[in-house]
């Protein structure tokens, strides 16, 4: 015989506790002060900022090594005046000055630098002929100025030599020697 058992109602949702007790209601966020923004923002500028300047000193300081690896990098140095030694542009590739023969003249009533000289290929490869960048240096070294030129030839095969002429009108009076530099 069936027995009757009094019991609550069942609900319509099993998973309803009843109302959230305090601790689990999300509590609001206190606003941000602008203070607090601008202590923040500061921090990220600075960090920035140091990021920078970390990253150009070691491309400055690291640039032989830099253009050794990657070569393309030495255009670059160039184009902003940063000097690059004998050895990291020899490196690159096998090309060298030869007999090279700075002379003064004076054409139309003005002074004009003469610069003769050869470009070898000293490598076992055909090598392209970048273009050359004269920077004038007065007695202490110090730069006056610069001009470039291109070579008579784009390329070079093994053991090649091509001569080059190149002129530069009204030089500084005090210009006391010559650097030579590849650019690319």
């Amino acid at each position: 015989m069936p027995v009757r058992v009094d019991a609550p109602p069942v609900d319509d949702d099993p998973f309803d506790f009843g109302p959230p007790e305090e601790a689990d209601r999300p509590r609001p966020t206190p606003p941000i002060t602008s203070h607090q923004r601008s202590s923040d923002s500061w921090v990220a500028w600075a960090g920035l900022i140091s990021a920078v300047v970390l990253v150009l000193a070691g491309a400055y300081f690291a640039r032989n090594v830099i253009v050794a690896f990657w070569p393309p990098a030495a255009k670059i140095y160039t184009t902003i005046g940063v000097p690059l030694s004998a050895e990291a542009i020899r490196g690159r590739s096998q090309l060298d000055f030869r007999n090279v023969e700075p002379s003064r003249i004076v054409e139309n009533g003005e002074t004009v630098l003469v610069v003769k000289g050869e470009i070898v290929n000293g490598s076992e490869d055909v090598t392209a002929v970048p273009e050359v960048r004269v920077i004038m240096r007065g007695d202490e070294s110090q730069e006056l100025g610069s001009w470039t030129f291109r070579p008579p030839e784009v390329r070079l095969v093994p053991n090649e030599i091509i001569r080059f002429e190149t002129r530069y009108q009204n030089p500084p009076p005090e210009t006391a020697g010559l650097t030579l530099v590849f650019l690319g």
